[in-house]
């Protein structure tokens, strides 16, 4: 909130205050307790937050833009320079020259001198309240050069009298028992804190007015525990004969300045109303319930500076290098097959475009050339980098390569072969312990696996397949090596796998379904010629997967033995790649993904 707007709304605040406690309020109690409310409320303005609508295009802007976007931060802090250049082109600009300061300016600068001068003026006052020297009399107050009773002090209040007064038993009464009721409200503390905020509000005519309407209204009720109805007029002769006081240290028991204030006095105490003993619920809550209302809505009213045009308006060109298929991105990254502008692209995206801007895509060299400020070229820059980053990572591709190897199903021969290979001990271990059934292998030791393999006699590859698919994207790789036969019940032999990549929260993980069919006879593999085909069957080792891996290693799935004395291992590859082939940075897509 500005200091104009805090202001503005003050004075809103605190002229719907008095006209209601003027008009509608007619005990003191409650008027005291309603301008103090109102007062309470205009200090405590600051604190509420603000309904007023945004207008400014750029803050609307920021606010809906989408959380993947970068936030901008504006600060104006000198005069646009000139920029030359191949791709930046700017006008001269004359150098800054004095103007005239902004009215808000000339508001804020005699509102804080005002401040600074009745500040010092209350600052002096409550040193000559603190540093003044009273005596003590008999009757338990104290004495000085004071022309009227008051009381005087902030932290610890006493209540002074004149000296050389010859007073009745009756003005002594009065005068105590109209100054203790000061002392009862805590009127100084609360005189001592009302006297900055006028020194800060100095130029409100309503919160002087609600100030005097309290100052009032507790003298009203002072007078009412200092005499009774029968004593009225004989008080207020009283009070007529010590007021011809000057302006006095403290709170005086009566003063002729201004006049008003006590004929108003001398009217309440002669017309006989009574004063509440205490402020009623009700009215607290209403007046609370009025105030709360009128701060909201005056909430709604703001003033905001504007802000200078001159050298934030100088358009510049910039020629940026963008993806083939810009026309074709929507908002949120993705590709459309509606075809727009550039400049409509840009709107999209939330940028403005100022009279004079412009915006236009080059298909043959993909180069943007947009004209517009500096501050919105940077916008732009960002946003380009933004979708360049999404495009980089939806684009990134999952290549899968499979090997399908059959081996002797030998106890032994796996012990040695593993043993030899990672230094295990084999001792108690059976095959499946040493292969085990489902497990990760690193690029090192996949080779070490493989040429080990290779090494043995027996070892079979029935086929290495692979493929390429984007991640998400479902893909199924078969290989058969016999063809379907009419009539045959085997219709179809060979290897299929279908597997289902995702990279999420920065990691892999792969979905995968493997099927391994050969034909068999009597237990063992049939040959694709067969005489007797009928007593050929197909024998299937299915296996369904769903693994979390990391980038470029190797699952190993044992599949189970597809004839006597043969077993059957998957081994599966799965590697980020660029639409190049190029391994990608994995550690760059996870900072890209979140």
């Amino acid at each position: 909130m500005s200091a104009i707007t805090f202001g503005f709304q003050a004075l809103l605040v605190s002229a719907v205050g008095w006209l209601v406690l003027r008009l509608l309020v007619s005990d003191a109690r409650h008027r005291a307790w309603g301008s103090l409310l109102v007062l309470a409320t205009i200090t405590c303005l600051p604190l509420i937050p603000t309904l007023s609508r945004e207008t400014d295009s750029d803050q609307v802007h920021e606010k809906n833009a989408m959380a993947s976007f970068p936030k901008w931060t504006v600060t104006m802090d000198g005069p646009a320079q000139s920029n030359t250049g191949s791709t930046d082109v700017a006008l001269d600009v004359e150098a800054h020259r004095w103007t005239w300061p902004h009215w808000s300016q000339w508001v804020l600068g005699l509102w804080g001198a005002g401040i600074v001068g009745m500040g010092l003026v209350h600052a002096v006052r409550s040193v000559q309240v603190a540093t003044a020297k009273w005596k003590p009399h008999s009757r338990g107050v104290w004495v000085g050069n004071v022309a009227s009773p008051c009381v005087s002090g902030v932290l610890k209040p006493v209540i002074v009298v004149p000296e050389n007064r010859d007073w009745t038993e009756d003005q002594w009464r009065w005068t105590l028992a109209h100054e203790t009721e000061h002392l009862r409200g805590r009127d100084t503390q609360v005189v001592w804190l009302l006297g900055w905020l006028r020194a800060a509000l100095w130029w409100n005519p309503f919160v002087h007015a609600l100030i005097g309407m309290w100052e009032q209204a507790r003298e009203e009720i002072c007078d009412h525990a200092a005499s009774s109805r029968e004593e009225a007029q004989a008080y207020g002769e009283f009070l007529l004969d010590i007021a011809s006081a000057g302006r006095l240290p403290g709170m005086a028991m009566a003063a002729s300045r201004p006049a008003r204030r006590l004929r108003a006095r001398l009217t309440s105490l002669l017309d006989g109303r009574e004063v509440r003993r205490g402020p009623q619920g009700w009215f607290l809550v209403s007046v609370m319930a009025l105030l709360g209302c009128a701060a909201v809505l005056v909430s709604c009213v703001s003033f905001e500076a504007e802000a200078p045009k001159a050298e934030d308006e100088v358009l510049l060109t910039r020629i940026f290098r963008v993806d083939p298929y810009f026309l074709n991105v929507s908002a949120s990254g993705a590709q459309t097959s509606s075809t727009r502008t550039a400049e409509e692209v840009l709107r999209e995206m939330y940028v403005d475009f100022p009279p004079g801007a412009s915006a236009v895509f080059n298909r043959v060299t993909s180069q943007l050339i947009v004209r517009n400020t500096e501050r919105r070229l940077e916008q732009i820059e960002g946003v380009l980098e933004t979708l360049a980053a999404r495009q980089e990572f939806d684009s990134k591709q999952v290549y899968i390569s499979t090997k399908w190897v059959e081996y002797p199903d030998e106890p032994d021969w796996i012990a040695d072969t593993f043993r030899e290979t990672f230094s295990l001990s084999a001792e108690g271990m059976d095959s499946k312990q040493l292969l085990p059934d489902l497990e990760e292998l690193t690029d090192p030791q996949f080779q070490v696996v493989i040429r080990a393999l290779s090494q043995r006699k027996g070892v079979d590859l029935l086929a290495a397949p692979s493929v390429t698919c984007k991640w998400g994207q479902k893909a199924t790789v078969e290989l058969s090596p016999l063809p379907p036969k009419t009539g045959a019940e085997i219709n179809w032999t060979g290897v299929s796998a279908e597997f289902t990549p995702l990279f999420h929260d920065g990691k892999l993980r792969l979905g995968l379904q493997a099927d391994l069919s050969v034909p068999a006879k009597h237990g063992s593999r049939a040959n694709s010629h067969a005489s007797a085909i009928s007593s050929t069957r197909a024998r299937h080792l299915t296996r369904r997967e769903s693994v979390e891996m990391e980038d470029g290693h190797t699952l190993v799935v044992h599949m189970g033995q597809s004839v006597s004395g043969r077993r059957v291992m998957l081994f599966v590859k799965v590697m980020l790649i660029s639409p190049t082939g190029q391994p990608a940075d994995v550690e760059r897509l996870k900072r890209l993904q979140h």
